[in-house]
């Protein structure tokens, strides 16, 4: 069990300790009456509503079913509605298991709460109908509803901490693949970058303003390389952000070059082109940067 889900645990205990200190002989009595009686039917009615959904069936078998889980289940509304105070942390920690064996085979965590809502539905209407004095019976009602809300709230936290996991080792092992094609992949955009810069440096020259998406950097073979590779897979790279200003200050530049008057001048001109090469020599030094990272990371995981 590590850190962060016995912290969860801790704030989920704040609640129920106190709730499990409020219940009274009576309330206990009642609410083990239903456990005994009750909680195979309640996993029946799980079930059966959970078949209903042929997108959640699909993960289960009416065999698996009938052999182990609707036992499983029932076993769990009895340790709910019965279990002693100095047995809450196991129970507790049972419910970050199962959390995770949801996640591991893929049973999608609405597809429990919307369960537990059959289970409750049908506990609330035994106790309703069962002949106990009315306090009594919305105390049990009060204690059963908030521990089945609890435990399933830590199995749906068990349920984000597994698929929280299992996403970032596929980013990486996404990002590692890659790795492998770092130096093929920087050689072909550093020619694309300079590619753009010796066309956008011809078009400034010849007064060309008519080719609007071919002097945007941000809208050149590399910027969309740039945006929709790099940015997505490396967002959090310091080099990625800087680029990406440099795009943004490049973009500026051609846009007001665009707009100016024709005769601007021919030192307004030869500024113009300065800027862009020192904005497209940093990109270039940025990419650098990244690539050697990249290279680094590799070499890191291979040993």
């Amino acid at each position: 069990m590590n850190e962060e889900s016995q912290k969860y645990i801790a704030v989920i205990f704040k609640e129920w300790l106190p709730l499990y200190d409020s219940l009274t002989p009576d309330v206990r009595a009642l609410l083990k009456k239903m456990a005994d009686e009750r909680s195979s039917m309640l996993a029946t009615r799980f079930y059966d509503f959970i078949f209903q959904d042929p997108d959640i069936a699909r993960h289960l078998s009416y065999e698996l079913v009938e052999e182990r889980l609707s036992r499983s289940l029932a076993g769990w509304v009895q340790q709910i509605l019965t279990c002693e105070k100095e047995d809450l942390q196991a129970l507790a920690e049972r419910q970050y298991q199962i959390g995770s064996i949801h996640s591991r085979i893929g049973i999608p965590a609405e597809a429990v709460l919307r369960g537990a809502r059959q289970i409750k539905s049908g506990l609330v209407e035994a106790i309703r109908d069962s002949q106990v004095a009315r306090d009594t019976g919305i105390a049990a009602i009060h204690y059963a509803m908030m521990a089945m809300n609890m435990a399933v709230e830590m199995m749906c936290h068990a349920y984000t901490l597994s698929h929280y996991r299992a996403t970032k080792n596929e980013e990486a092992f996404r990002l590692y693949s890659l790795m492998d094609n770092v130096p093929m992949e920087y050689g072909k955009q550093q020619a694309s970058l300079s590619g753009w810069e010796n066309s956008a440096i011809f078009n400034i020259v010849s007064e060309n303003r008519t080719d609007l998406n071919a002097t945007l950097l941000s809208e050149s073979e590399f910027g969309l390389w740039f945006r929709h590779k790099c940015v997505r897979y490396f967002n959090h790279n310091p080099q990625m952000a800087e680029i990406t200003e440099l795009i943004g200050q490049v973009d500026a530049l051609i846009t007001e070059w665009r707009t100016a008057e024709q005769d601007a001048g021919y030192k307004n001109t030869q500024s113009l082109l300065q800027k862009i090469h020192i904005h497209c020599q940093h990109i270039s030094s940025q990419l650098e940067c990244y690539s050697v990272v990249c290279r680094r990371c590799k070499t890191a995981k291979t040993h």
